[in-house]
C-alpha cells in the first residue's frame, strides 16, 4: 500500500482544520461535535495538531451528509476533498527527503 505524498497530506490537514474552524464558528455545530465527540472544549485547541484527531474531524463531517455539503460549500471545496482528507490522514507521514543524504545510482542489471 502506498503512503499518501507529502503534498497531499498537508492539503489534508489544511482541509481538517478548515473544516474543524467551521464546526467551531457555529455554536450550534460546536456544541453537536462537542457532545457527539465527548471532547472537552479545552482539549480541541491541543488535538488539533493530532493527525488522528483531524481524521476524526473530517470522518464526523462526511458522515453526516447534510453538514458536509454545507461545509464543503462554505469552504468551497469539492466534495472528494473529504474523502482525500480520510485517506491522507490515516497514512503515516512522510518525512522530507535530508539534503544530506547521498543517494548512489544504481548499476544497470546485466542479463546473461
Amino acid at each position: 500500500m502506498l503512503d499518501a505524498p507529502p503534498a497531499n497530506r498537508d492539503r489534508a490537514e489544511w482541509i481538517a482544520i478548515a473544516v474543524l474552524g467551521s464546526i467551531a464558528k457555529d455554536p450550534s455545530r460546536l456544541e453537536q461535535f462537542l457532545n457527539v465527540t465527548g471532547i472537552a472544549p479545552r482539549a480541541v485547541r491541543s488535538l488539533a495538531d493530532d493527525p488522528r484527531f483531524l481524521a476524526g474531524v473530517v470522518d464526523y463531517v462526511a458522515d453526516e451528509p447534510a453538514l458536509a455539503a454545507i461545509i464543503v460549500s462554505e469552504l468551497s471545496l469539492h466534495p472528494a476533498d473529504l474523502s482525500m482528507a480520510q485517506y491522507a490522514l490515516r497514512r503515516p507521514k512522510i518525512a522530507e527527503p535530508s539534503a544530506n543524504v547521498v543517494r548512489l545510482p544504481i548499476p544497470p542489471r546485466r542479463v546473461k
